[in-house]
């Protein structure tokens, strides 16, 4: 029987330890952003939530519309347990968001300058319409 030391030294038994070293790495990652999503969304009411699927069931994203109705200034919204958004449903709570100008909102007139101009590419010239039309003086 092989001991320890010698299956993990061979390629395949370290191959197995860097993945499981970084599965690991990545739960503790999402454990840590769920925790901090959570205690985000700790002060705004909303519905129940499934703890592995969020609002993901297919009976509850039918009820956004109620949720709008029984929550009317936001509420957190989970996909799945790692994933989490505040729906906000008042405008004065949109206003309240989008003036705070942090790095994670932009606002319509900071999108709107900085994106690129769609620029339309004429296939044709100029002398290629001549060439048109001096063809079609001749017929």
């Amino acid at each position: 029987m092989k001991s320890v030391l010698e299956t993990v030294m061979n390629p395949s038994g370290l191959m197995a330890m860097v993945c499981l070293a970084c599965v690991v790495l990545k739960a503790i990652q999402l454990y840590w952003r769920r925790q901090k999503l959570l205690k985000i969304f700790k002060s705004f009411p909303g519905p129940p939530t499934h703890w592995l699927y969020g609002h993901l069931q297919k009976d509850e994203l039918d009820n956004r519309a109620s949720w709008a109705e029984q929550y009317p200034r936001c509420h957190p919204m989970w996909l799945g347990s790692f994933l989490g958004f505040l729906c906000i449903n008042h405008p004065e709570y949109a206003k309240a968001v989008f003036s705070r100008g942090g790095k994670d909102t932009v606002s319509l007139t900071t999108y709107i300058s900085k994106r690129r101009p769609c620029i339309t590419t004429i296939s044709f010239t100029g002398s290629v319409l001549k060439g048109v039309d001096s063809a079609r003086a001749a017929d």
